[in-house]
């Protein structure tokens, strides 16, 4: 009798040219009972529940759907919707049921800004905030998603030319117990807009099982993310970013990041645009690495470190690397830790003729097998490496060019001291580039020499001050 006395609304509606499609309301049940309701703009819907009621409602120019019967979710939004906002407190606890979806063809807007959604852990596989429109911008208020294999946040940009952005804005604290807590995926090959995501101070993005923040872009718009609120994965990914060839650049700009797994991750694709990440809290991994970084073009991949960045049984902290013509820099004066199986410490490479350009002050130690190891194959591209602090690792210092490349490591004050234990302080190996080599502070080699210093071709050296020992016969210049 309910939904007949709806569909005569219906009816109404649809001779004002509104064009409505509604549903009757739901029966009482343990997820948030839910009524149709009209709005100014459009439609919405009253929900009621033990923990606290909430309001959701829909508006644009163009025909309008809300069900509240949905085994989607709890709240489902579709047809042509412009915009959402959704107050107070929704729930969803049946598996695979979700607090609110919306699928649109038109640009939207979600605010959700101080509201509460709650995805039970009896709500399995489900995701409490899932949105689907050619763009989309949106304030995220709190969400939580407490059931195995749940997603939190879920948001896809389909649109083609001129469309296919997001621009989201984390305002509430968003937890998955056991599942990602924040994907957001560009999803059209044709789309051209940016992807952008920002947490303000206090809120924090948690995630119990997979990733805490996955972003891909399939179409050229470039990838801008700025975390001030801490992120947390403890069984995965703190952020994971991949995109493709035709892609701008990837900027990750965070606070605090802990990961079971690598806590910052960008493999672009890029054959133009660069990997640019700024870490200005503590940003520690496990299994994986402390910051992955790499670009596949001309692009400049740079990571500065001013919060620390490490690995515990991983990798390097640190691993920037440039697999085409570009360059890679590492600057700032956090530490740098390696994990327990890591190559090396700090580890930075070029393969098609970039420079490599290694500054700052911060301890770099770990278990690395290199304390730094910079590697410039391929092309012409020289290594630079100016330190203060201290560097210790089975080798200190491992630099290497081809070609005409050049080689400098320098380090400043007589505390930055460079330490091996298993092998030489410095190596350097060029070819027909200059090596120069001007230390401040002690080289310590435990199975090495100090400085170990080859050239394989007419490449010469230049080392201050002149008294560090070197191995016999093994220099050319």
């Amino acid at each position: 009798m309910n939904r007949y006395t709806y569909r005569r609304r219906l009816l109404g509606s649809a001779a004002l040219g509104l064009g409505l499609a509604m549903v009757a309301t739901q029966p009482a049940r343990a997820d948030s009972t839910c009524a149709t309701v009209f709005t100014a703009g459009g439609l919405g819907g009253d929900c009621t529940n033990p923990n606290g009621n909430g309001h959701a409602e829909i508006s644009g120019p163009l025909s309008l759907g809300v069900s509240v019967l949905s085994p989607q979710a709890v709240i489902v939004f579709s047809l042509s919707g412009a915009s959402v906002l959704t107050t107070g407190y929704v729930e969803s606890t049946t598996a695979g049921k979700g607090v609110i979806s919306l699928t649109t063809d038109q640009a939207f807007s979600y605010v959700g800004t101080g509201s509460t959604l709650v995805g039970q852990a009896t709500a399995t596989n489900a995701t409490t905030l899932n949105l689907v429109a050619p763009s989309i911008t949106l304030n995220s208020g709190t969400l939580t998603a407490l059931g195995d294999g749940s997603t939190a946040l879920s948001v896809t940009a389909n649109g083609g030319a001129g469309s296919g952005g997001i621009n989201a804005t984390i305002n509430g604290d968003i937890l998955s117990a056991a599942g990602p807590a924040v994907v957001l995926n560009s999803t059209a090959v044709a789309g051209t807009q940016n992807v952008v995501l920002t947490s303000t101070a206090g809120n924090d993005i948690t995630s119990g099982a997979g990733t805490a923040v996955t972003i891909s872009t399939a179409g050229s718009g470039s990838v801008n993310v700025n975390l001030a609120g801490a992120v947390t994965a403890t069984s995965g990914i703190g952020v994971l970013i991949t995109n493709t060839a035709s892609s701008a650049g990837v900027s990750v700009t965070t606070g605090a990041v802990t990961a079971s797994d690598s806590g910052i991750d960008v493999q672009s694709q890029s054959t133009a645009g660069g990997v640019t990440i700024v870490t200005n809290g503590a940003v520690a991994g496990g299994t994986g690495f402390g910051v992955l970084a790499t670009t596949a073009g001309s692009g400049l991949v740079h990571v500065t470190n001013n919060g620390g960045v490490s690995s515990s049984t991983g990798g390097p902290g640190i691993s920037a690397v440039n697999f085409g013509s570009g360059s890679v820099l590492v600057d700032g004066n956090g530490a740098i830790t390696g994990g327990s199986v890591a190559g090396s410490n700090l580890f930075a490479r070029t393969t098609g003729g970039g420079n490599i350009t290694i500054t700052g002050n911060g301890v770099i130690s770990g278990g690395g097998s290199n304390g730094i190891l910079a590697s410039a194959t391929g092309g012409n591209g020289n290594v630079s490496i100016t330190r203060g602090g201290t560097v210790s690792g089975e080798i200190g210092i491992n630099a290497s060019a081809l070609g005409t490349g050049t080689i400098g490591v320098t380090t400043i004050g007589a505390g930055s001291t460079i330490t091996s234990t298993a092998g030489d302080g410095v190596q350097t190996t060029a070819v027909d580039g200059l090596t120069t080599i001007n230390l401040a502070g002690a080289v310590n080699a435990t199975g090495g020499d100090g400085i170990d210093a080859s050239a394989t071709g007419t490449g010469g050296l230049n080392r201050q001050p002149a008294d560090h020992p070197r191995r016999r016969g093994h220099l050319c210049n």
